[in-house]
């Protein structure tokens, strides 16, 4: 190798090394959360905003479910805005907020938290949006009947976790 094709090839194994460099940094850093936060419109990225259509800034929190058989599944989609997701694959209707669940191994019902003055209530939605924005964080508690057994869902329903 004489010094004036090291000299050629020297430039050229430069570039291809900051490419490589700038690739994997971009993949890292895409991949890094900084500011994690249970309302995916609020998590930031180093390189990139979140993709995806998940842009809710409120969430649920500390769901707790107490009393409910395996058959019935209760869980937080707080991918726009934080509702409830009810599953009822047992063999008697689920009441909540006097809406009632029939069973079913494949329908999912989504509950939102609505407010008239200062009561709230937990009504059916049709999906898994919700538009309610409580000024503070929010405990709320329902008791719902499987038959004859009382079932109780206690949550947070924060306030706006971002701008």
């Amino acid at each position: 190798m004489t010094w004036m094709s090291w000299r050629i090839t020297h430039p050229v194994r430069t570039l291809i090394g900051g490419f490589l460099f700038a690739a994997i940094w971009l993949i890292i850093s895409y991949n890094t959360i900084i500011q994690d936060s249970p309302a995916p419109g609020c998590v930031k990225r180093l390189a990139f905003s979140e993709i995806g259509w998940c842009k809710g800034r409120t969430a649920i929190i500390d769901l707790e479910v107490t009393s409910a058989p395996r058959c019935l599944d209760i869980k937080v989609n707080n991918c726009h805005g934080g509702v409830l997701e009810v599953r009822n694959r047992c063999n008697e209707v689920f009441v909540l907020g006097g809406f009632s669940v029939e069973p079913d191994k494949e329908k999912t019902t989504f509950f939102e938290v609505i407010t008239r003055g200062d009561e709230y209530f937990l009504a059916p939605t049709f999906d898994a949006f919700t538009f309610y924005i409580p000024r503070r964080n929010m405990l709320i508690e329902a008791v719902g009947t499987l038959g004859d057994q009382a079932i109780t869902v206690r949550f947070t329903k924060t306030k706006l976790l971002c701008i």
